[in-house]
């Protein structure tokens, strides 16, 4: 099952070991949703937001994934969530996976 720790590995691989986790906020845009279809939100993340990394991650139910973002959120930015949008859960029978989209702030697409 994946970890906080490997989100975090892989979030740290793909924008540079110079980059605290902490400091994510700062200089990345980062968006997050659980899909059972990556490629049609790869689409629909670059389409809304211009140029990025995407990242994803298979999880174990809908309910490890919002805990992970939950998780990434409070890491990156030292603040918990104020709320998450848990309207659109697919259904439980889908293989699941966390995708991320990561975007410097200096993209301006």
């Amino acid at each position: 099952m994946i970890t906080l720790t490997d989100v975090l590995h892989k979030i740290q691989a793909t924008v540079g070991p110079d980059i605290p986790a902490n400091h994510l906020n700062a200089l990345y845009r980062h968006y997050a949703s659980i899909t059972d279809q990556l490629e049609e939100t790869e689409a629909y993340y670059h389409k809304k937001y211009g140029s990025g990394t995407s990242l994803y991650f298979p999880l174990a139910s809908y309910e490890h994934g919002i805990d992970l973002i939950r998780e990434v959120y409070i890491q990156t930015s030292g603040t918990h969530p104020k709320e998450l949008d848990t309207r659109k859960a697919p259904a439980q029978h889908e293989k699941l996976y966390l995708f991320l989209y990561l975007q410097p702030m200096d993209t301006h697409d």
